[in-house]
């Protein structure tokens, strides 16, 4: 699933840069000069006519660190898009655990040796927190930053590139709502009361029929009040599928007497904590706005490196 702009009008600057890793580290390089001054980055830069980006990407971690290259992989595509700038950087980043030689303080470059859970994002371009556990796992991707200046990023995207192999789950959860509170359960805190998955589900039957029996034979009422709120797609980086969850608000307020189960009640949406807001802290205030909505979210484990809201 793919958010990209359209960019008319720019002109592209190819570069590289390559993560050079051993074991449990990584090694980076302190820029001296340039853009970038004072960070912490991988190495790489313009490439050059006459050369392949590959080409580009091994010359580049000769001259900035001494190392020879033996062996490198692509994993992404970088775009960075300034606000002030008519040009586009396209980046290609690599991987290279392979190489040779020692390393070296350069004109360009101070290199060290980090532990990777130590890895220093606070003096590195805030981007790289973004798409960094991607490239641990050697997961492909590419992804676009709008930047305004060199430290603020006023947009962003990521696609994994193989989600088209990806095959989809596809779901359905409900939220119970009455006026402005919905049924929570604060010891887990979960907002959604009630969910299953499609293909346990009997075929050729709506979303809407199946809730609607299921209310009808559970507490013999009859649901006047239902509506297709969301459709949310969600991520993981290291799952080989999409969960892809229709979400239904059923509105109780006529029906007061309905739901009594041990640890839930009814809380207003503005006593939520922050944190139990998952999959991002927008979206319990988005599925109470009347127009329906698509959703997407791409996780590694518990944080959300992007989301995107869109409209149905």
């Amino acid at each position: 699933m793919e958010f990209y702009p359209i960019l008319e009008g720019l002109s592209r600057k190819i570069l590289t840069l390559t993560m050079i890793i051993r074991d449990d580290e990584i090694l980076l390089g302190m820029k001296k000069r340039g853009l970038g001054m004072g960070k912490w980055n991988g190495f790489g830069g313009k490439v050059e006519l006459n050369e392949s980006i590959e080409e580009g990407a091994i010359r580049e971690v000769k001259e900035e660190c001494g190392l020879d290259v033996i062996f490198m992989e692509k994993i992404g595509i970088l775009e960075f898009d300034y606000i002030d700038s008519k040009e586009l950087l396209e980046g290609h980043v690599y991987i290279c655990s392979q190489f040779s030689g020692n390393i070296v303080e350069t004109e360009e470059m101070t290199p060290r040796w980090f532990k990777i859970i130590d890895t220093p994002f606070d003096t590195m371009w805030i981007d790289h927190k973004y798409w960094y556990p991607l490239l641990l796992k050697k997961i492909p991707f590419k992804a676009y930053f709008k930047y305004k200046g060199h430290d603020k990023i006023l947009d962003y995207n990521i696609t994994l590139l193989n989600s088209q192999s990806k095959f989809k789950t596809k779901c359905i959860s409900i939220i119970l709502k009455r006026n402005s509170k919905i049924f929570y359960c604060k010891k887990n805190q979960k907002w959604t009361c009630f969910s299953w998955v499609h293909e346990k589900m009997t075929e050729n039957q709506s979303f809407e029929k199946i809730i609607e029996r299921y209310f009808s034979n559970s507490y013999e009422k009859v649901l006047n009040k239902i509506h297709k709120i969301a459709v949310v797609n969600i991520e993981l980086i290291d799952e080989n599928f999409i969960s892809e969850t229709t979400v239904y608000i059923v509105d109780m307020s006529d029906l007061s007497d309905v739901v009594q189960v041990n640890g839930y009640e009814w809380l207003d949406i503005n006593d939520i904590s922050r944190g139990s807001q998952w999959p991002d802290i927008q979206f319990l205030q988005t599925i109470f706005q009347s127009k329906s909505f698509g959703a997407y979210f791409l996780i590694n484990t518990e944080n959300v490196l992007f989301s995107k809201y869109y409209d149905l």
